[in-house]
């Protein structure tokens, strides 16, 4: 139903990103992108926090914890490995838009990314177990 609308916007992200979709890929290139996507998911999510009080939202009257950078890195790693270890105080560190671009999209993400790798994963050992038993399987 979407197709006609959303498919040259996905060329267009192809050809912008040097994507081929003919080419398929292989075990480590999927295990690489994967590492990379969870790398600049990690410091966008770190420089955004770290910039926040220059953006717009920032108010130095109701946010009085400052983010430091020790404290970025490790809230940033916590949400890209989806753990989401909160070791500030919430409403008083973080702005809402930091909250909702940064924060809100790392956590959905990461949990994205995390499905991508362990469908097609489940998918072979599944392929393999009814070549190796010879069931049918069901799930």
């Amino acid at each position: 139903m979407l197709d006609p609308v959303l498919r040259p916007l996905e060329r267009a992200i192809y050809r912008l990103c040097g994507i081929d979709p003919a080419r398929e890929m292989g075990w480590q290139r999927y295990a690489l992108s994967f590492i990379a996507f969870g790398l600049l998911g990690t410091v966008f999510l770190g420089g955004l926090l770290l910039v926040q009080s220059r953006l717009p939202g920032y108010d130095a009257a109701t946010l009085p914890t400052p983010m430091t950078w020790d404290l970025a890195l490790n809230t940033a790693v916590n949400f890209a490995t989806t753990t989401t270890w909160q070791a500030y105080g919430g409403e008083t560190t973080m702005t809402y838009l930091t909250q909702m671009v940064g924060l809100a999209a790392q956590n959905f993400l990461a949990g994205a990314a995390g499905l991508a790798i362990g469908s097609p994963s489940f998918a072979a050992w599944h392929a393999n177990g009814r070549r190796r038993w010879g069931t049918s399987g069901s799930i």
